[in-house]
């Protein structure tokens, strides 16, 4: 009995060193991995936070720097998944409002966006309860509020898009489908005529093209005798207009001389009113006032 109460005693005992041994080797891990994460090098500290996490899965601060690392890391995902194992305290509530806001960002779709905004919101409001002084928590929700607000107004705008093109596209195919049943009755009244009246109509349109015909050819035999009345006409015509040339040539002969002259008399004019706009001119320039150089340093107010 004595045997089974020491072992017992010496395995609690072993518990407890290598537990202590254990969590003072994860102290120091997490020391490392923080300096590492203050130095900028997230990737070097993911990899430390990790190796700790293996032989402690539930301890608080290593899911919580390594949800922070993930973020910086720009992976939101992995990060949510982090954070989401934490009691949502004051001080991982904000940092899951952030991460869904960055998710939001990732998002194509605009459904999507929305929703992951929504979602920022809920956790930024949920910060502001738990920390109403928070500042920097207040005006992240005011920004995603805005974002998202935009987002609602450009999803409605596609709706509205959306439904005038269904509507469209709906009237247009009960006009082709209107279209298509006019011609089909078209057809059919077509079939449905009488053979004997449409003898009798091609009879009818074989008669006014005939009569038609006969009408142009007389109408084309009384154009050609109109035309050669015409040349007859054209050769008088030429005729009394050569006579008429040869006289009025005559008449320029006599005139061109008469025009020398005036030209003549029109230069010599001309001189004279020049020595006079000339005279008029030298007598303008004499009777001009000079400004003084005192003006030549003038300031405008412009």
């Amino acid at each position: 009995m004595k045997k089974i109460c020491s072992y017992l005693l010496f395995s609690v005992i072993l518990i407890f060193l290598l537990s202590g041994c254990t969590q003072g080797n994860i102290r120091k891990r997490i020391e490392k991995a923080n300096r590492l994460y203050n130095q900028e090098k997230y990737s070097e500290a993911l990899e430390v936070y990790q190796s700790a996490l293996k032989k402690n899965s539930k301890n608080d601060i290593l899911n919580y720097n390594l949800a922070n690392t993930y973020y910086r890391l720009q992976k939101y995902e992995d990060a949510l998944s982090y954070y989401n194992k934490l009691s949502k305290d004051k001080s991982v509530v904000p940092n899951l409002g952030a991460t869904y806001k960055r998710i939001g960002d990732q998002r194509r779709k605009l459904t999507d966006k929305i929703k992951s905004y929504e979602q920022a919101l809920d956790n930024y409001k949920a910060g502001i309860k738990l920390d109403s002084h928070n500042k920097k928590l207040k005006f992240n929700y005011e920004y995603v509020d805005q974002l998202l607000k935009q987002l609602k107004e450009q999803q409605e705008k596609q709706k509205n898009n959306q439904n005038s093109q269904d509507k469209n596209q709906e009237k247009n195919k009960d006009k082709s489908q209107k279209n298509q049943q006019e011609k089909k009755q078209k057809s059919k009244s077509n079939k449905r005529q009488d053979p004997k009246g449409q003898k009798e109509d091609r009879e009818e349109n074989n008669k006014k093209r005939d009569n038609s015909q006969q009408g142009d050819a007389n109408k084309a035999n009384q154009k050609n005798k109109e035309q050669k009345d015409q040349k007859q006409q054209d050769k008088k015509a030429n005729k009394s207009q050569e006579e008429s040339q040869k006289a009025s040539n005559s008449q320029q002969g006599n005139s061109a001389k008469e025009d020398s002259q005036s030209q003549e008399k029109l230069e010599e004019a001309l001189r004279i009113l020049k020595a006079l706009e000339q005279e008029e001119k030298d007598s303008l320039k004499n009777n001009q006032k000079v400004k003084n150089g005192d003006n030549q340093n003038e300031k405008y107010d412009w």
